[in-house]
């Protein structure tokens, strides 16, 4: 029984550090100095895939997790060709599950190193909060030439959101229309008599009926 119980413990411990030792040589993971997300705005996430051994990968597949409020731009998928043989030709798709998979002509397969091999589009809702959030890669699976996959842990990258804007003037909750909800916004300022620069259009220094009927204006598409 102790003999039993020893072969199981070395099993266990020898399996763990053949993951961890696997997980140092491969990874799926979103780029670290991505440049910072609008609240409104689009932005673009590149994936990164790590390969530090001479084992080539003919395929590799994993599901984005995206922050609540962010979502995939459909069709924004692409591959970044440097990362690819010139004879891989990268055939790059995307279902409703944001599960990414890339499989190039058969027989050619991706060398090592480390370095971009993906891109997608994202935009990032009006209601987003600004702050630090997490981008997470998961279900990764790399397949060789031979067939044989090698399943990867989950990554996870720090990404950080930054307040935006439309670019509309009169635009105040930054979902990229002027709309009643605006107007709402100079009525409150109005009715509250709170002042925003923002918000004063005829820089009269006060916010009041004369900003209200430039939203109005706007609006009625004049």
């Amino acid at each position: 029984m102790k003999k039993r119980i020893l072969l199981s413990l070395v099993s266990f411990f020898t399996m763990t550090a053949m993951w961890a030792t696997l997980n140092d040589n491969f990874k799926l993971y979103f780029a670290e100095n991505l440049e910072a997300g609008k609240v409104g705005q689009k932005a673009t996430l590149v994936l990164n895939m790590k390969n530090t051994t001479e084992r080539p990968i003919a395929k590799w597949t994993g599901k984005i997790v995206l922050p609540e409020g962010v979502t995939y731009v459909d069709g924004s998928a692409v591959v970044v060709p440097g990362r690819y043989p010139s004879n891989y030709n990268a055939q790059l798709t995307i279902n409703g599950d944001l599960v990414l998979t890339c499989e190039g002509a058969e027989g050619v397969a991706i060398d090592g190193t480390d370095g971009a091999v993906a891109s997608i589009q994202v935009e990032i809702a009006s209601t987003v909060a600004p702050g630090d959030v997490v981008l997470k890669v998961e279900n990764v699976v790399l397949t060789e030439p031979n067939d044989h996959m090698i399943n990867l842990s989950a990554s996870e990258t720090p990404w950080t959101i930054e307040e935006g804007s439309t670019g509309l003037l009169g635009d105040f909750n930054l979902d990229g229309k002027i709309d009643a909800a605006d107007l709402e916004y100079i009525y409150t300022l109005i009715a509250g008599e709170m002042y925003a620069a923002d918000a004063d259009f005829n820089n009269d220094g006060s916010v009041d009926a004369a900003d209200a009927e430039f939203i109005l204006a706007i609006i009625a598409g004049e």
